[in-house]
């Protein structure tokens, strides 16, 4: 089973850099492809691609596109059906406005398409999330979630992430070096 990063953004920003990083984590490098790479492929692990996955397609078998928009959840039994699941890596534009649909979904029609839930979620969740689902085998219905999270920073503020993520153990699942890069943004200004 492959799971399929489409790269969205004009380069991996570091906010990209953390979240990819915690997919070769949660998946493994020998499971996860990061296609349409233009730059920044140093600061990835994992197989590396920078074609689009529309011009890789027969590479990948039977693909399943993640999209908020599919009107058919992830099941379990969706492990059996499909060969790679893809997903639209993008810093995701808050309110939701549909880039996977339009730069996945309706130039692949034919895919089908299931959703995580109907609330946007971070790429790295989105595939943390996949992974309970087919190798885990728990349903969606099962999965604990809490849509926006507050992160405090030092200097008395805080940072609103707009976006569902998984709860396990009580704690929202985020990437390794988050909320270090979160308290720090304005000196790297790269968010």
């Amino acid at each position: 089973m492959r799971f399929i990063i489409e790269h969205l953004d004009p380069e991996v920003f570091r906010w990209c850099e953390l979240e990819y990083k915690h997919i070769s984590l949660v998946v493994s490098e020998e499971n996860v492809v990061f296609t349409n790479v233009r730059s920044g492929a140093d600061k990835l692990s994992g197989r590396i691609e920078e074609k689009s996955v529309k011009e890789l397609k027969p590479d990948f078998g039977k693909i399943c596109i993640l999209d908020p928009k599919a009107k058919k959840t992830l099941s379990p039994d969706d492990a059996s059906l499909f060969d790679s699941f893809l997903f639209g890596g993008v810093l995701g534009n808050h309110p939701m406005d549909g880039r996977t649909e339009k730069e996945l979904s309706a130039q692949m029609p034919d895919c089908e398409i299931r959703n995580l839930g109907d609330v946007q979620m971070s790429t790295d969740t989105a595939v943390l999330v996949a992974k309970r689902i087919l190798v885990d085998k728990i349903p969606f219905d099962k999965l604990e979630f809490k849509d926006e999270i507050e992160i405090e920073l030092d200097d008395g503020f805080s940072n609103i992430l707009p976006y569902r993520y998984l709860i396990e153990d009580g704690k929202p699942v985020l990437p390794y070096g988050l909320i270090d890069y979160l308290m720090h943004e304005d000196e790297t200004n790269q968010m």
